[in-house]
């Protein structure tokens, strides 16, 4: 079930804490179904990435193959980096990079 915020935004079940207090921030600007989808999917992007980030660091970046003891960068790196990537590419997409009112000053 989704969760009801403060602002009457309701965040999409499945996401985190985080990403919920982004949708519900956005919501107010994401109005079409299509800008709310692409939100959406950025956001599971971000969790995604979040939840390999932490695999990894309670796995160690490196890893020794059981069989050989061949010496390895973590599998999850290069997926939790393309997840992280194409959080970036939507945010930029949707233009989240920057707040005015709540960031203050000029993005430089």
């Amino acid at each position: 079930m989704a969760k009801q915020a403060k602002s009457e935004a309701v965040s999409p079940d499945g996401l985190s804490e985080r990403s919920q207090s982004v949708w519900v921030a956005e919501s107010a600007r994401s109005k079409s179904a299509g800008r709310q989808l692409l939100l959406l999917e950025c956001l599971k992007h971000l969790d995604r990435a979040d939840a390999l980030a932490a695999i990894v660091a309670s796995e160690g970046a490196i890893v020794t193959t059981k069989t050989t003891g061949a010496v390895h960068l973590h599998p999850l790196i290069p997926v939790e980096a393309k997840h992280r990537s194409l959080f970036v590419r939507l945010a930029a997409m949707l233009k989240l990079e920057w707040h005015y009112g709540v960031d203050g000053g000029r993005a430089e």
